[in-house]
């Protein structure tokens, strides 16, 4: 969790340099883990930004054969997640949308993660008014504080509380803002 936790807090600062490297750290060390929990903080980890890794370097089938396993049903709502964002970035659309619409419960941080994935996927799609409306209730999820943070000009004092930065809501901030740039820009 604290390399999660420290990606999205590189990204935020600007510092895409280090969360690479990171990233190719995190991979080097977890490289051929049987833990779908830590195959899921990798895959996520990796896939914040695009062309970050070779995805194959990533854990993706694990996370995948997990949502197969009735005994990891409480994880489930994470790994949907994981799944959607891995085939977005693999150029899979309509298989993101799959696994994206599989997600049982779009109240929470990680079902705010399938949306925006979601909505990404339903533009590159052709999907544009569906695709401005998911990111619409991706954003009614997300916490109005996370808007600004790590930006030009927000404010340097506490600009969001402690509940609102925990890393399950980074990152779908982080990915609410690609969403932003390509479906409304």
């Amino acid at each position: 969790m604290f390399w999660f936790v420290e990606a999205n807090c590189r990204l935020l600062a600007g510092e895409e340099a280090g969360y690479k490297q990171l990233c190719r750290d995190m991979v080097q060390q977890f490289r051929g883990t049987t833990d779908s929990q830590i195959a899921d903080s990798v895959t996520k980890t990796c896939l914040l930004q695009p062309a970050t890794i070779d995805q194959a370097e990533l854990p993706v089938q694990l996370i995948r054969d997990a949502l197969q396993d009735p005994s990891q049903a409480g994880l489930h709502q994470w790994f949907v997640g994981s799944s959607a964002l891995a085939s977005y970035r693999e150029g899979k659309f309509d298989d993101a949308l799959a696994w994206a619409k599989k997600h049982p419960d779009n109240k929470r941080n990680h079902g705010a993660l399938a949306l925006v994935v979601r909505a990404m996927a339903e533009h590159q799609l052709g999907q544009h008014d569906q695709s401005r409306r998911t990111l619409d209730e991706a954003e009614a999820l997300i916490p109005k504080s996370l808007l600004t943070l790590g930006t030009p000009g927000a404010p340097s004092q506490r600009p969001a509380s402690a509940d609102d930065i925990q890393a399950d809501w980074l990152t779908p901030e982080l990915l609410r803002r690609e969403a932003v740039a390509l479906i409304r820009n």
